[in-house]
């Protein structure tokens, strides 16, 4: 019978990155947000953990990714070999491990559909948490093939201007317009500002849309604002940032509640592609939850 070593999820070293990178490369595009996450260590060094169960490298690694924000807690992305089905021995890893405090607030990012029952299981189950499973849909944008990435943004109608966004300005219009802003999320942001691609469009100056890639490596926080709706703005947002990610090569990746129509038939308009079915698990803390009995 197979054991693990002490920790079975082992943190790997710097010159080790480009080894996971490539395993990640090789499973596009499903692996689009992990690999996005890796490529952005060299910017986020503090703040992105990349560990291996077992430390293997090899291309059927299990690749288990996390970053703290004060806001929402551990965020956990993993990564599985085509066709892996979770087995007794990942089990153990996930419960045993110290890399995630099931005890605390974690949310388990876009985790690949054969994943999420072995989570839940181990989060409700064996560690009895009130746990909530959200059902999403992956998409990503081909860069490789496309004409969008060749717009011009400099000469748009209608006193339109396209940018990357700044800590200020930019910052406080996502955070005023996210549902979810919470103690800790402007810190979050503003880094996640200062670190990855986003984009902002201004009419007469004014901000007017704006979207971000999240430390995670999934496009998030797309607002636009009520005044401006309908005048396609959102779409001209996305192609930008698209534009900025494909850059520094990363995958224009991006999730939508499977339920909500209105999301994922913006996708499909901008081109995006469902790559797989995938599930946020999120876990709130007895003492935090509002619905304590």
């Amino acid at each position: 019978m197979r054991t693990h070593s002490p920790d079975p999820f082992i943190q790997i070293s710097d010159t080790e990155i480009p080894v996971v990178q490539n395993v990640l490369k090789q499973r596009l595009p499903i692996s689009a947000h992990e690999y996005n996450m890796v490529l952005s260590k060299k910017r986020f060094r503090q703040d992105v953990q990349v560990c291996t169960m077992d430390g293997d490298l090899s291309d059927n690694a299990i690749i288990l990714l996390t970053t703290f924000r004060q806001d929402y807690g551990l965020e956990i992305s993993m990564s599985i070999p085509p066709g892996y089905l979770p087995d007794e021995y990942l089990r153990q890893a996930l419960i045993s491990t110290t890399v995630i405090d099931w005890d605390d607030a974690f949310v388990f990012i876009s985790v690949p559909r054969p994943l999420s029952m072995m989570i839940f299981e181990i989060s409700t189950v064996i560690k009895h948490n009130s746990t909530t499973v959200n059902p999403n849909y992956q998409y990503v944008f081909d860069t490789t093939d496309s004409t969008a990435l060749h717009q011009n943004f400099r000469n748009l109608n209608d006193g339109i201007e396209i940018r990357p966004l700044d800590k200020t300005i930019g910052a406080k219009f996502l955070l005023d317009n996210w549902k979810y802003t919470k103690d800790g999320t402007p810190e979050y942001v503003q880094k996640v500002l200062d670190k990855n691609p986003s984009a902002g469009v201004f009419v007469d100056g004014k901000l007017a849309c704006g979207a971000l890639v999240n430390v995670h490596g999934l496009i998030g926080l797309l607002y636009t604002d009520n005044h401006y709706r309908r005048m396609g703005l959102a779409q001209l947002c996305m192609r930008f940032l698209f534009k900025e990610m494909a850059k520094i090569g990363q995958v224009p990746c991006s999730t939508s509640q499977s339920k909500n129509d209105k999301s994922t038939n913006f996708h499909e308009k901008l081109g995006m592609v469902v790559t797989h079915e995938t599930d946020y698990i999120f876990h709130i803390p007895y003492s935090e939850a509002k619905f304590n009995t």
